[in-house]
């Protein structure tokens, strides 16, 4: 069963009145993260190169975060095809997916950025935001969904990314209980933990479109036989599900 915990971090207006993440704030939230002994961090902010990342202690946060081996995703800034490459990001590449928001179509979100800058895309653009709890009258579904709050930006797509990520280790973790050959062994949850191996994982997971970078989860996860998994009987459930798990991991994380 996964754990979410949500940490907030100090904010301050800038010059134009719009929020802004404090680099210091960032950071101790990063380490509470790490102690909380998370498995993933989802960071769904962008900070520009203002202040000294050494000073912000965000550098060092970011630096025992990798070394804990705890994946980490961050959003683009959606500053379109002008913008730097921003904290958290740039401060250690390699560790982070950075993720960018998709239209419906399965193209990037116009502000994302280049694509080429970033990892994946998932959805980002006109995401529903809560349920109506009841509140709405309409019996079509889509009258239901159009009316319901929706909220745009890759700060939504890294939501979704992470919760991604985190099936897959969920996944593992239930193979790595029930697997009867025992190949699924706590070093092989460990590598998963990599990003490289992650990466392998979220590709198998879903074909991309090319160059998009759209991770297309419908290709395995909305067959006919997942469709009809509530039907299954309980040992049918968990062989489907530690079957999928293992054709998820990549084989250098199982040693071979």
């Amino acid at each position: 069963m996964a754990r979410l915990y949500a940490i907030r971090m100090e904010t301050h207006p800038d010059e134009e009145n719009r929020s802004r993440i404090n680099a210091h704030s960032a950071a101790e939230a990063i380490n509470a993260a790490v102690d909380k002994g998370a498995k993933i961090i989802s960071m769904s902010w962008t900070i520009g190169r203002n202040e000294s990342s050494q000073e912000s202690g965000l550098q060092a946060a970011i630096d025992r975060a990798f070394q804990n081996k705890i994946l980490m995703l961050a959003s683009s800034s959606d500053g379109g095809h002008f913008v730097e490459d921003s904290w958290p990001v740039s401060l250690r590449r390699n560790a982070f997916f950075r993720i960018g928001a998709a239209k419906a179509d399965g193209k990037a979100f116009d502000w994302a950025g280049p694509v080429s800058k970033l990892d994946y895309i998932f959805p980002g653009v006109d995401v529903t935001k809560a349920h109506s709890n009841g509140r709405l009258k309409s019996n079509s579904m889509y009258e239901r969904l159009t009316t319901m709050p929706h909220e745009t930006g890759s700060s939504v797509a890294t939501a979704l990314a992470a919760g991604t990520a985190a099936m897959v280790l969920t996944l593992a973790q239930i193979a790595a209980i029930d697997s009867c050959d025992n190949r699924v062994t706590k070093n092989v949850l460990d590598e998963l933990q990599k990003r490289e191996h992650m990466a392998v994982a979220l590709e198998r997971l879903g074909i991309k479109l090319g160059d998009n970078k759209f991770i297309e989860v419908w290709q395995t996860l909305d067959t006919r036989e997942w469709r009809d998994f509530q039907e299954k009987r309980p040992g049918e459930k968990m062989d489907m599900v530690v079957s999928k798990a293992i054709t998820l991991i990549p084989s250098q994380a199982f040693g071979t």
